[in-house]
């Protein structure tokens, strides 16, 4: 699972995105700065509360079967991958 924090988004782009689990992404504050590059393994984006045309700038670096991911409070990207 994939799960982003603190968002509120405004517009979300994930290149590339391929066969993989699921990314939740909050409603709580606002998320700026936020950049990723290419996904693997992800099948479906879920986003809390309709906040899917609500996001700045979401991009995710290249992760391989992620076990988990999130911004935390200084919105760097943060891998919780076994």
């Amino acid at each position: 699972m994939i799960s982003l924090s603190r968002s509120a988004f405004k517009s979300v782009i994930f290149p590339n995105l391929k066969e993989a689990g699921t990314l939740y992404m909050d409603a709580n504050d606002n998320l700026e700065n936020v950049r990723c590059g290419v996904l693997r393994h992800l099948s479906s984006l879920l986003f809390m509360n309709n906040r899917k045309m609500f996001c700045d700038k979401v991009e995710i670096p290249n992760l391989d079967h992620p076990k988990g991911v999130y911004c935390n409070d200084t919105y760097k990207l943060v891998s919780l991958n076994d």
